[in-house]
């Protein structure tokens, strides 16, 4: 029965379950900040760090580079499948965005403001991760995958902003309908499959966000958002006709390719030196709690003539590729709510120069320990340290279009710290040691009207 599935189960793949901007940030101030939110006031970016700071006439272009380079060992044997980690590769994109303030009565009322990342590698990139293999659930395809953000900020007063935004991403359903030999009869041979039918669809789907900027006050700003959880799904059902006359073999295959949760940031940012110091620091809480399990939850309806011989509980076991039963049936991974930190700065020199620093430390939201007896899917996360650093330069535009153009560039350090996972299963314990770091490296030019 399983050689059946093997090649059924391969016409669907699982996504990653993080998006470019909420990992690795959006353009190069931003980014050389360590994602503050002051980092995008008067910038197109804003539309993702925080729609109230939109303001202003912005364009710009981008390209962003990342390079995983994690280790692993593995010590026991699994209880089934491969005790391998499933690897992470580089990947590239392109941003872009802009801004447009309205014109009329709401001069210096309402901004507008779009963007996005496009993946070198495609609109998204999905994949079956074998549940037999450990994954690192944080940058799984986080860079691969598409990704809109529109927004809008109203200033009703000179010290008062507010904005909405929406991420945009999309759901994935389809249907797959097979008919398949299994008896003597020729042509077509034993074992091959007679006809098919696959159909896909997306639509759409979006995830909101809020934010509020207060300031100037004393050269202080105060900045909030709330940006709500993004959830995608996929649906694939998978239909077999059994000839001759053996029944329907079906496989629903369902799952969340993306996800990243609520968040509420807080941060509060000086200016001062005539303008020419800029410090931050924001606090986030992210809600993982709420994530869905990582990798598909599949479910087999078996026809009578199969059933007498094969014992389909045994297998849901087998294909619910969870770490436990438990997590299977409730829906949820039991991960943990973060609360963390970031700090940032933006140093002016000059009127053309500047020079950008940032940390933050972001705590694992995956426990000591994800699994029991009978499971076999690791989830790798790690607490992880980020240093960041930065460069812009403003030029005169050539092209006379723009007030200036500016020459942007980046660098980020996540550095996992070591860490080690422990699992019983039925043969004995299994037990993976990470660590590692990514490098995030983002270059863009942006006009400034």
């Amino acid at each position: 029965m399983r050689g059946w599935l093997l090649p059924l189960l391969l016409l669907w793949s699982s996504a990653g379950l993080a998006q470019e901007m909420d990992f690795f940030g959006f353009n190069p101030r931003a980014v050389g900040m360590a994602g503050v939110q002051a980092a995008s006031d008067g910038d197109f970016t804003a539309i993702y760090y925080n729609p109230a700071l939109l303001h202003g006439a912005t364009f710009g272009l981008g390209y962003v580079y990342e390079q995983p380079f994690f280790h692993a060992t593995t010590l026991g044997t699994p209880a089934f499948g491969s005790s391998s980690v499933h690897g992470l590769a580089d990947a590239e994109g392109y941003t872009f965005g802009f801004s447009v303030p309205l014109g009329g009565v709401l001069r210096n009322w309402v901004t507008l403001g779009f963007g996005g990342y496009i993946p070198s590698t495609g609109l998204y990139e999905s994949r079956l991760i074998d549940d037999g293999s450990a994954v690192y659930y944080r940058y799984a395809n986080a860079p691969n995958q598409f990704q809109l953000i529109a927004g809008a900020s109203v200033r009703p007063l000179p010290w008062l902003s507010l904005g909405v935004g929406a991420q945009v991403f999309g759901d994935v359903g389809g249907s797959n309908n097979f008919i398949a030999q299994l008896g003597p009869l020729s042509p077509p041979a034993d074992g091959q499959i007679a006809s098919s039918a696959l159909v896909s669809n997306t639509s759409g789907a979006a995830a909101p966000s809020v934010g509020l900027s207060l300031g100037p006050l004393w050269g202080f700003h105060l900045n909030g958002v709330w940006r709500g959880k993004a959830a995608a799904s996929y649906t694939e059902p998978i239909n077999v006709v059994l000839q001759p006359d053996l029944g329907n073999l079906t496989v629903a295959v369902e799952g969340t390719y993306h996800f990243t949760p609520d968040e509420v940031d807080v941060g509060l940012s000086w200016e001062g030196l005539h303008k020419r110091l800029l410090l931050a620091l924001d606090v986030a809480y992210e809600a993982w709690s709420e994530a869905p399990p990582p990798l598909a939850i599949i479910g087999i309806g078996l026809p009578p003539a199969l059933g007498i011989a094969y014992d389909a509980n045994i297998d849901q076991q087998n294909l619910c590729l969870v770490a436990s039963q438990a997590i299977c049936g409730s829906g949820k991974v039991g991960f943990s709510d973060i609360v963390y930190p970031r700090v940032g700065a933006e140093w002016r020199p000059t009127d053309r120069l500047s020079v950008r620093g940032g940390y933050f430390f972001q705590p694992t939201f995956v426990p000591s320990q994800l699994g029991g007896v009978g499971a076999n899917a690791i989830v790798l996360d790690s607490d992880t340290h980020v240093f960041s650093a930065g460069i812009g330069y403003a030029l005169d535009d050539p092209l006379k279009l723009a007030r200036r153009l500016v020459v942007e560039a980046s660098a980020q350090l996540a550095v996992a710290t070591p860490r080690t996972y422990e699992q019983d299963n039925q043969i004995g314990k299994l037990t993976y040691q990470t660590s590692g770091v990514v490098i995030d490296v983002p270059v863009a030019v942006r006009y400034d009207f």
